[in-house]
């Protein structure tokens, strides 16, 4: 098992904390241990200070808005939304959990990155064929489990 660091970055620190946690006087770490420990502790961090933490292990980086949610065996996925311009690219959550696939640990933001050139491709065709929505004056572009599967 990999050990899980909970820290809090302060103003503008760029570098991963594993890295420079130890030197770097704008990363401070909170927790150091197992997963289970980091996301109670980071629970029970007040709102300003969660707002600037996050969770790191070998894999990957969990930010404040999974530390309710997740466990030290899994995170759940819901849809998410990226802006592409004048684009919402909304990831719905059964397209997420097809491009998961096995891997119970890995967040949205990881999937995306790891999966990057398939959401590309649908994207690129979903534009050409204008499957596209209105949402708040933007262009709506849903992924759905569907495209996926058909990708």
């Amino acid at each position: 098992m990999s050990t899980a660091t909970l820290v809090r970055t302060h103003h503008g620190a760029k570098t991963r904390a594993r890295e420079t946690y130890e030197t770097d006087p704008q990363v401070e770490t909170l927790y150091r241990g197992d997963l289970a420990g980091a996301i109670a502790a980071a629970r029970s961090l007040p709102a300003p200070q969660r707002a600037s933490a996050r969770i790191e292990t070998d894999e990957h980086f969990y930010g404040p808005d999974l530390f309710d949610t997740m466990t030290a065996e899994s995170v759940p996925l819901a849809d998410y939304d990226l802006i592409d311009g004048s684009n919402i690219v909304r990831l719905e959550k059964g397209a997420l959990e097809l491009l998961r696939g096995h891997r119970q640990m890995m967040p949205p933001a990881s999937i995306l990155n790891d999966q990057i050139e398939v959401i590309t491709v649908i994207l690129r065709h979903k534009k050409t064929i204008q499957d596209v929505e209105e949402l708040d004056g933007k262009r709506l572009i849903r992924i759905t489990a569907a495209d996926i599967e058909a990708a």
